[in-house]
């Protein structure tokens, strides 16, 4: 019997290849991604803290006339492991109970 020429054209159901060959999607796509946010978070906020270090010392050069020697002196002294410790430790908690919006569908 001829189909009429009007009629759209048969087209297969095609499975996505990751799966014909067997590899988890989820794990294939979202994997990656949470491990660059494990790696970058903690990065990231330690180079917020040194560009605000630079920062300040500019402002203090520019505006408040203090030289630089003084102004390294008095950021090591004021400055201690568990400032910056700290703020890593708090970007790497943030990623761990970090939860996607569209974990609740389903």
């Amino acid at each position: 019997m001829a189909r009429p020429t009007n009629a759209p054209p048969r087209i297969p159901i095609r499975l996505p290849y990751r799966v014909s060959i067997g590899i988890n999607e989820i794990d294939f796509l979202v994997t990656p991604r949470v491990i660059a946010l494990i790696v970058m978070m903690p990065m990231l906020t330690l180079y917020g803290s040194l560009m605000g270090i630079l920062g300040g010392a500019m402002v203090g050069l520019a505006m408040l006339d203090v030289s630089l020697v003084q102004y390294v002196e008095q950021t090591i002294a004021s400055l201690k492991l568990n400032s910056l410790s700290g703020g890593s430790s708090s970007a790497s908690s943030m990623v761990v109970s970090w939860r996607s919006p569209d974990a609740n569908r389903a």
